[in-house]
């Protein structure tokens, strides 16, 4: 866990100043990617595809951090 959550990951992706929405919105930011649902033990798996997330040009995620926040 990080202290102080998102914030010190660095400062927000958020190229097209849109605003928040769920994976599956036209309108959101480009690294709003839903989230994961892990069972009893902690543990999720799956796949993700995401339609305006891409590793060239303006929406690259290559080199950014990605956040898992655990709530219990």
């Amino acid at each position: 866990m990080i202290d102080g959550g998102c914030i010190n990951t660095g400062a927000h992706y958020h190229p097209h100043t849109k605003n928040h929405g769920s994976l599956n919105s036209w309108v959101r930011h480009i690294g709003d990617m839903g989230n994961l649902v892990a069972d009893d033990a902690g543990k999720s798996k799956g796949s993700l595809s995401v339609w305006n997330i891409g590793i060239y040009g303006n929406t690259s995620v290559i080199g950014r951090g990605l956040v898992v926040v655990s709530i219990e």
